[in-house]
């Protein structure tokens, strides 16, 4: 009897284990695919010093600042190619500095929230909105988040 209870009590860890295992495997795998999603639409730090006509100091002090939003990618910085917007005088989109500085997470996690539907916003992107110059909800939106 006892001998019973122990290996249903193993084969129990076992099967949990494996779970963990699985669920670990299949968020690394989303999390190395919404990665590489992002990473494809971004340009270089020189790209962004012509787009906005700065000087690359600039444009990496922007960075370090948090008014520009930059991820690692290996030894180089990439930049969101959607927050550039040709119409604004500063060639940023607007409210992005502001909504940027507010948000306390990692580059990456920053640059996954802003392109992913959130139901507190009716399930279209805080990119969306700002698009659309609906930049409270999203500044809202952006004090609350918190993640690596």
């Amino acid at each position: 009897m006892v001998l019973e209870t122990v290996r249903t009590y193993l084969s129990s860890i076992q099967e949990e284990s494996d779970k963990q295992v699985h669920l670990r495997a299949t968020n690394t795998i989303r999390l190395h695919t919404l990665r590489a999603l992002i990473l494809k639409d971004t340009i270089s730090s020189d790209q962004v010093r012509i787009y906005i006509n700065r000087s690359r100091p600039i444009v990496n002090k922007m960075a370090n600042e948090g008014r520009l939003l930059a991820i690692q990618d290996g030894r180089v910085l990439r930049f969101p190619r959607w927050q550039f917007d040709r119409k604004s005088e500063s060639g940023l989109l607007p409210h992005l500095g502001e909504i940027l500085g507010v948000m306390d997470a990692s580059p990456f996690r920053k640059a996954a929230w802003f392109v992913t539907k959130n139901p507190r916003l009716k399930d279209r992107t805080p990119l969306e909105l700002l698009r659309t110059g609906e930049a409270q909800p999203v500044l809202e939106e952006a004090r609350a988040l918190v993640g690596s």
